[in-house]
This record gives structure tokens, C-alpha cells and sequence, in this order.
């Protein structure tokens, strides 16, 4: 009766083991980390499922597989395997970090692995392995300091451009001039520009490359570097445009291309002149005897730059600067401002936010800005905005 009870006793602490074995190899299989027992000769005597599929198998078919036979990478794992031995009768745990294994399904990953030899009851001796794939906090780490980089070269280059615009008034006396810009990304495609040439001709640009970001950033630098060595004060501000478009039909990609708007101020600024590539439109207020004015939309005389080799503009539109005059460049990031519902401002819109009366140019771009502003209600920028105002002050004219 007794050894009925002790049998049976046995059997039900046999049962509570295997339980505990299979929760314990549940619970190693669901580990986020590799788990295995090589004997010394390489062969697998336990892996758990993240192990086994790593070297193609399940964990029921990886037993008794030589190592090196199912390792991805057949040298890498020879080389692994040769230390096993001497890894086993050193017989202390040994942690090596930053150990780079290529995977079965041809990745490479990056293990901190814990190995300590150990014998069994039979007095077999294995070599416990216990790793952890940490490729995505590396690949985390090396996205972090690659994004630290892309910051201070993007910081670079933002100073950069930001050098490049005008920060003092164009050497003519009777001229308010102002500009503003705001790219949608650190930097934009936008620029302005204005500078006297040595014979006394000033020049208003303002350029929108397509696209925004950093691409673009460098090819506007481009542009107004070829502007103020095309724009010399000499010839017709069309043609002058043309030899501009040549220049860039040349260096652009075939994806790119600029529109430019382009006033031309003679010594005399009732002959001024205005040319846009593509561009448009552009605000131009007449001054009247007893002040005020009307808001005149300005047309393109041509396509836009870098598109069209050979490409010939029409004629300049005449913009006589007499006083009290004004004229607005401004790109499309204004005009297609969006609303939270996706409605845009429009180029009319923005026509009656030019105010006539305005005291300098400095108060046309504030109350573009105000406009947009108001417009937009928070909604995020989509485009590079910019803006450049003259108004022709007393003693003009």
C-alpha cells in the first residue's frame, strides 16, 4: 500500500515538474533575447525560439544541429566555434558587448552575449549562450547622432542663407525698401535680393525655387549669385532675364527650375522697369496727385527659369517710381496660404492687404504678414514665403 502511495506521489511530482519545465520553456520562448546550449562539439542541445529561428530551425529541429552548419555566415561561425572548447575548459562566464552576427534571414545584428560553461548530472560539459540583439537601440543611437549632424548642417546652412539676404537699404537715396522671408522648412527655396550696380542702376529680385529644404536652398544661392553678375546696369531687363534662363537651363536638374521677378530702377526712377519669369503676381501701386492709389496686378513676360533653353521674355513692363508709388514681390507662398479647412487666400486676397497709404516698406510687410496670419489661423506652412516692398519716398519725381 505504502509504495502504491510513494508511486503515485513520484508521478504527480514528475507531473509538476514537467509543468514547470514547459512554463520555463514557454516563457524562454517568448524572451525577446537568444537562449541556447552548445555541447563542444557545436551541437545545438537547447535553443529557445528566438535562437532556433535565427539559424532557420524550430526548436524541436535545431537539436543535435552542428552550429556551423546553419550559422548565415559559414566563417563567422567556424571562427565562433573554435573558441568553444577553450571557452568551456576556462570554465568561467565570459561577457563580450558589441558582437556583430549575420542572421538567417540575411540581416546583420548586434548581440551582447553572455556564454558560461556548465556540466550537466551525466558530466557533460556545455557552453550556455545567452544573447541580446540590441541593432535597434544602435540603430537608434546611430539615427540620433546622424539627426545631431543633420541639425548643426542644417544650422550651417540656415546662417548661411540667412547671410546671404540684404540686412542694409540699397545705396538710393528717396527708396524705402524692405524684405522678409519664411521658409517652411529650416531652409527654404525663397530668397530676395537688392544691390546698385557701380553705373547707379538698382535692382529688386526675388526668386522661388521649386520645392523647399535644403536642395533648394542651394540652388537659390546659385541663382542669386548668377542675378547680380547677369543684372549690370547695362542692356534691356528682358533680355537680361533670357541670359539668366540660359545660365540656369544649364545647371539646373530637370526637375527644377525657378520663376523670378526682377524690378530694374534707373538713376531716374520714373524709367524703372519690371520683368517676371514665370512669376506672378506682382502688386504695383501708381501714386496719384492727392495720394492713394490702385492695386495693379502685374503679369509674367515668360516662362520660368532653367525650363526652356533659348526662352525669350516680353518686353519690361514700365513701373514709373514717383513718389508715393509702391510695388510688392511676393511669392506664391502667400497668396496660397491655406486655412485649416484647405482654403486658400488667393493672389486678390492678397491685393487688398497692400495698403496704399502705408508709411514705408516696412509697413506693406507687416500687414502681408498680419494678412497670412489671420488667414492661415495656426494651420501649418506648407510653402516658403517671401516678400519685398519698395515705396518711393519724397524728393523723387
Amino acid at each position: 500500500m505504502g509504495n502504491d502511495q510513494d508511486r503515485q506521489e513520484l508521478l504527480e511530482r514528475i507531473e509538476i515538474l514537467e509543468a514547470e519545465r514547459r512554463t520555463l520553456l514557454d516563457i524562454l520562448d517568448l524572451a525577446p533575447f537568444f537562449v541556447y546550449a552548445v555541447d563542444a562539439e557545436g551541437n545545438y542541445r537547447f535553443a529557445n525560439r528566438t535562437a532556433a529561428e535565427e539559424v532557420g530551425h524550430t526548436t524541436e529541429s535545431v537539436l543535435a544541429v552542428r552550429w556551423q552548419d546553419v550559422a548565415a555566415d559559414g566563417d563567422q561561425a567556424r571562427a565562433v566555434l573554435s573558441l568553444v572548447p577553450d571557452k568551456i575548459a576556462n570554465g568561467k562566464p565570459v561577457l563580450t558587448p558589441d558582437v556583430s552576427l549575420r542572421l538567417h534571414n540575411g540581416t546583420e545584428a548586434i548581440i551582447d552575449l553572455y556564454e558560461a560553461p556548465f556540466r550537466d548530472a551525466d558530466g557533460k560539459d556545455w557552453l550556455l549562450g545567452i544573447g541580446r540583439d540590441k541593432s535597434s537601440e544602435v540603430e537608434l543611437e546611430r539615427a540620433r547622432v546622424e539627426r545631431a549632424k543633420l541639425d548643426r548642417d542644417l544650422s550651417i546652412a540656415r546662417t548661411i542663407q540667412r547671410s546671404l539676404l540684404p540686412t542694409a537699404p540699397p545705396n538710393r537715396p528717396g527708396l524705402d525698401v524692405a524684405g522678409w522671408t519664411r521658409p517652411a522648412d529650416d531652409t527654404g527655396g525663397d530668397f530676395y535680393d537688392w544691390f546698385t550696380t557701380d553705373n547707379g542702376h538698382t535692382y529688386l529680385v526675388l526668386g522661388d525655387v521649386t520645392g523647399h529644404g535644403i536642395g533648394p536652398a542651394l540652388i537659390a544661392a546659385t541663382v542669386r549669385a548668377y542675378a547680380r553678375a547677369v543684372f549690370d546696369g547695362t542692356g534691356r531687363l528682358d533680355h537680361k532675364t533670357a541670359r539668366l534662363n540660359t545660365l540656369l537651363a544649364d545647371e539646373l536638374p530637370g526637375s527644377m527650375f525657378v520663376t523670378l521677378a526682377v524690378a530694374q530702377i534707373s538713376p531716374d526712377p520714373s524709367g524703372a522697369s519690371f520683368v517676371a519669369a514665370g512669376h506672378g503676381p506682382t502688386y504695383f501701386v501708381q501714386a496719384l496727385r492727392f495720394g492713394g492709389g490702385v492695386v495693379q496686378q502685374l503679369d509674367s513676360h515668360g516662362p520660368p527659369l532653367g525650363i526652356l533653353d533659348g526662352a525669350v521674355y516680353e518686353p519690361p513692363t514700365p513701373i514709373p517710381l514717383l513718389r508715393g508709388a509702391q510695388l510688392v514681390l511676393a511669392s506664391d507662398g502667400l497668396h496660397e496660404t491655406a486655412d485649416p479647412t484647405g482654403r486658400l487666400l488667393g493672389v486678390d486676397a492678397l491685393a487688398s492687404g497692400i495698403d496704399p497709404q502705408a508709411a514705408g516698406a516696412g509697413s506693406l510687410i507687416d500687414g502681408l504678414r498680419r494678412l497670412v496670419e489671420e488667414h492661415a489661423q495656426g494651420a501649418s506652412q506648407a510653402d516658403d514665403m517671401t516678400a519685398l516692398a519698395v515705396v518711393a519716398l519724397g524728393g523723387q519725381g
